[in-house]
């Protein structure tokens, strides 16, 4: 255990070297790093048991958490917005048991992402995402089942269920927050309040983890607001 404990402050220093002097003094405040040597045998990914990892460093020191994948990229207000919500809205009793706070998804066209100023203002503005998703809307007699959209929600094309509870276009057209209710199938990123439930770790590699915690949360009395 002791040589473990080493390897891994050893492997956590050489990351942190691999920062210049201004961004690890900047990263020291905000990120927390943590390994995990899995034992040889293993032949999948822990992907549950990671995000375990995550959540319980994320209860020792905060009284919220959001759980999001890497690949995403949140819009520049958000922590201040979800700040504006998150004590109301999690705070307060729910009517069935706690609440979950649902951060809508969105993809974008390369088009977008390629465009430095526009993604700015697409990261930056609720009003430039609604233009966009509302343009392609307009446009699709013209087009093929969002082919050429700008905007849409995440995960659209591939999977019918995997966002569509959410409600995007709601949202879109509210500043009031707004209840949900869960659809078999569905996997978003959430707003929690300590203590934070945690993934069932017998779940390896990829496939179905978010939707069952997700419907975990269901059946442990979890309400869903938007």
């Amino acid at each position: 255990r002791s040589n473990e404990t080493l390897s891994a402050s050893a492997e956590r220093e050489k990351v942190w070297l691999s920062f210049s002097d201004e961004q690890r003094k900047v990263l020291r405040q905000r990120v927390e790093l943590e390994f995990y040597r899995a034992p040889s045998s293993w032949k999948w990914y822990p992907v549950n048991l990671l995000r375990n990892m995550a959540l319980r460093g994320c209860a020792a020191r905060a009284q919220f958490a959001m759980t999001v994948d890497v690949d995403f990229i949140p819009n520049t207000d958000a922590y201040a917005l979800m700040q504006q919500h998150v004590t109301k809205l999690l705070s307060a009793e729910a009517t069935i048991g706690r609440r979950a706070l649902v951060v809508p998804a969105f993809e974008a066209h390369d088009r977008v992402l390629r465009d430095k100023d526009w993604l700015n203002e697409l990261l930056g503005s609720k009003s430039e995402l609604t233009k966009l998703y509302l343009r392609d809307k307009k446009e699709r007699k013209r087009q093929t089942k969002r082919t050429q959209a700008a905007v849409w929600p995440f995960d659209q094309k591939r999977s019918a269920t995997g966002h569509r509870a959410t409600n995007s276009e709601q949202w879109m057209k509210t500043d009031t927050p707004y209840r949900v209710d869960y659809k078999w199938g569905w996997e978003p990123y959430l707003l929690l309040r300590a203590p934070f439930p945690e993934y069932d770790e017998t779940f390896v590699e990829y496939g179905q983890n978010k939707v069952m915690y997700a419907y975990e949360l269901l059946a442990a009395g979890f309400e869903f607001a938007v």
